[in-house]
C-alpha cells in the first residue's frame, strides 16, 4: 500500500509540474508554441521527466520509497528548469545570431545589388557619352580630313600662282629690256638723223630732199622714244604691282602651309582621341557587364538568403 501511494504521489507531481513548466516556458517564450524554442522545450522536458523517473524506479528498488521521493521530487521540480533554461537560451541566442546574420547578408546583398545597378547605369551612361564622344571626333576627324585636302588643294593653286606671277614678272623685265634697247636706237637714230640734216645743210640745194627725209627719221626718232618712255613707265608701274602680288601670293601660300601642317597635326589628333574613345566605350562596355553580372550574383545571394529564411520559418512551425 505504502508503494502505491508512493508511486502515485510521483506520477501526479509529474502531471502537475510538466504542464506548468510548460505554462512558465510559454510565457518566458513570448505566447508563441510554434516556435522552435517551445518545441525543443517539450522534447527535453520529456527527456529530463523520463530520466527522472528511470533514475527514481532504480533508487526505489535499491533503497526504498522514502529515498526515492525525496530525490524525486526536487529533481522533478529544479532539474527541469534549470536543463531547459539554459537550452533554450543557448537555442534564442544561436537563433537571433543566425536571424542577424540573414538579415546582415540580406541588407548586404541588397546594398551591393544597389551598388551594381547604379554603377551599370553609370557605366551606361558613361559609354553612351563615350559613343557620342566618339562619333563626334569621327565627323571631326573627316572634317578635318576634307579641310586638309581643301587647303592642299589651295596651296597648289597658290603655288601656281605664285609661279605664273614669277613667270610674268620675268617676262616684264624682259619687256623693259627690250624698250631700253629701243630706246637706245631711237636715240641712235635721232643723232644720225641731226647729223643728216647738217651734212645736208652742207651740201646745198642738192642736199635738200636728204635733208627733209633726215628730218622725218629724226622726227620718228623722238617719237619712238617718247613712246617708249611712255611703255617703260607703264611697264614699270605694271612690274611693281606684279612684285607686290608676288610677295602677298607668297605670304599667302606660307600662311596655307601653315594651315596645311596645323591640319594635318589636327587630323592626328582627332585619331588619338577615336581612338582612345574607342577604347573607353570597350572599357565601360567591360564595367557594364562586370556590373550586370555583380547584380545578378546579388539577386542570387538575396534569393539564397530569403530562401534560407523562409525554411527556418517553415522548420521552425513544423
Amino acid at each position: 500500500m505504502q508503494l502505491y501511494i508512493n508511486d502515485l504521489t510521483l506520477y501526479l507531481a509529474i502531471l502537475i509540474v510538466i504542464p506548468i513548466e510548460l505554462i512558465i516556458f510559454y510565457y518566458i517564450l513570448g505566447k508563441d508554441h510554434k516556435t522552435i524554442e517551445y518545441k525543443v522545450t517539450i522534447g527535453v522536458l520529456l527527456l529530463v521527466n523520463a530520466t527522472i523517473l528511470i533514475m527514481t524506479w532504480s533508487l526505489k528498488t535499491a533503497n526504498g520509497d522514502i529515498i526515492a521521493s525525496s530525490i524525486t521530487l526536487p529533481f522533478l521540480t529544479i532539474a527541469p528548469f534549470v536543463v531547459l533554461y539554459y537550452i533554450v537560451k543557448m537555442v534564442r541566442k544561436n537563433r537571433l545570431a543566425l536571424k542577424k546574420t540573414i538579415d546582415v547578408g540580406k541588407d548586404a546583398s541588397i546594398n551591393v545589388a544597389n551598388m551594381a545597378t547604379e554603377l551599370a547605369a553609370s557605366a551606361g551612361e558613361v559609354n553612351a557619352s563615350a559613343e557620342e564622344i566618339s562619333s563626334t571626333t569621327q565627323d571631326i576627324s573627316a572634317g578635318t580630313v576634307s579641310q586638309v585636302k581643301q587647303l592642299t588643294n589651295i596651296n597648289q593653286t597658290a603655288i601656281n600662282i605664285k609661279d605664273l606671277a614669277d613667270s610674268v614678272k620675268n617676262s616684264s623685265d624682259d619687256i623693259e629690256k627690250v624698250m631700253g634697247l629701243i630706246t637706245n636706237i631711237a636715240e641712235q637714230t635721232n643723232l644720225l638723223a641731226l647729223n643728216a640734216s647738217i651734212e645736208a645743210g652742207r651740201a646745198g640745194e642738192y642736199g635738200r630732199g636728204f635733208a627733209v627725209v633726215a628730218d622725218e627719221v629724226r622726227k620718228l626718232a623722238e617719237e619712238s622714244k617718247s613712246a617708249v618712255a611712255i611703255s617703260s613707265e607703264k611697264i614699270s608701274d605694271i612690274t611693281t604691282k606684279i612684285e607686290k602680288t608676288v610677295e602677298f601670293i607668297k605670304k599667302i601660300t606660307e600662311d596655307l602651309q601653315n594651315a596645311l601642317a596645323l591640319s594635318e597635326e589636327t587630323s592626328s589628333a582627332m585619331e588619338e582621341i577615336n581612338a582612345s574613345t574607342e577604347e573607353q566605350t570597350a572599357s565601360m562596355e567591360e564595367i557594364a557587364a562586370t556590373s550586370n553580372r555583380l547584380g545578378e550574383l546579388s539577386e542570387e545571394l538575396k534569393r539564397s538568403l530569403t530562401e534560407e529564411k523562409t525554411a527556418k520559418k517553415i522548420f521552425s512551425k513544423t
